[in-house]
């Protein structure tokens, strides 16, 4: 999975239009001009860290800079398919999650990921849950790996609706296990892990852009990053 530390100035809305670097240009201008192979931009330079920095602020489904604003988010992603290997693009749409699941409350969030007959649902709502924190907070209903939940109750969860739409239930062991064995339950588990990732290297999303899941509750703080003068970003 590739790893992305996003400096907190990429996440500034006013900076965002003069600061991603989604294509590369400079490269490119510079192979024409050389006809030699460019040296690969470095973060935060480089498309993967602009790409992700405009995921984690909604701007791939609603439109960020830079992008045809009657694009919708498929074809957003497919735009980035062209600067992005296959590994980054998934981490990209990823944290890319759709607007519908993030205008909602971590409550109705919760209740989606126990009750929603379609595993995508489940998913989507367990990915941005992740991702805003939540699911580390003692606000959250959810239980961590134990012996009920061996991959702990959200990952359960979305894998046993999964499951279910492959006409297999919980409670069949064998075929759990060969469901678990399919490309697409590795990409469920894999998105989980990219949120949880994420979350660890770079904190939530800005809350601007939380703040309809996340409402203000005691405990909860926002803080803003310094750095001195001279650091490399």
């Amino acid at each position: 999975m590739a790893k992305v530390q996003i400096p907190f100035w990429l996440l500034d809305p006013s900076k965002l239009r003069s600061k991603l670097n989604l294509f590369d240009d400079g490269a490119v201008v510079w192979w024409v001009a050389t006809g030699e192979e460019p040296a690969l931009a470095e973060p935060p330079h480089d498309p993967l860290t602009s790409w992700v920095a405009l995921a984690y602020v909604g701007g791939i489904e609603q439109g960020g800079p830079g992008l045809d604003p009657k694009l919708d988010r498929e074809a957003r992603l497919q735009v980035a398919s062209e600067v992005l290997s296959e590994e980054d693009l998934v981490v990209v749409e990823t944290i890319a999650i759709p607007r519908r699941y993030r205008c909602l409350t971590a409550q109705d969030l919760e209740k989606m990921i126990r009750n929603a007959p379609s595993y995508v649902d489940r998913l989507w709502a367990a990915c941005w849950l992740t991702l805003t924190g939540w699911t580390e907070s003692c606000h959250c209903d959810f239980k961590d790996v134990c012996a009920e939940f061996p991959m702990g109750e959200i990952d359960e969860s979305v894998h046993a609706a999964f499951a279910r739409e492959q006409g297999v239930m919980s409670e069949d062991l064998v075929g759990m296990a060969r469901v678990g064995r399919t490309h697409e339950a590795g990409i469920i588990h894999q998105r989980l892990s990219i949120c949880q990732t994420y979350y660890g290297l770079n904190g939530p999303p800005p809350y601007e852009h939380v703040r309809q899941t996340i409402p203000a509750l005691p405990g909860w703080r926002t803080v803003s990053r310094l750095v001195p003068d001279g650091a490399r970003w």
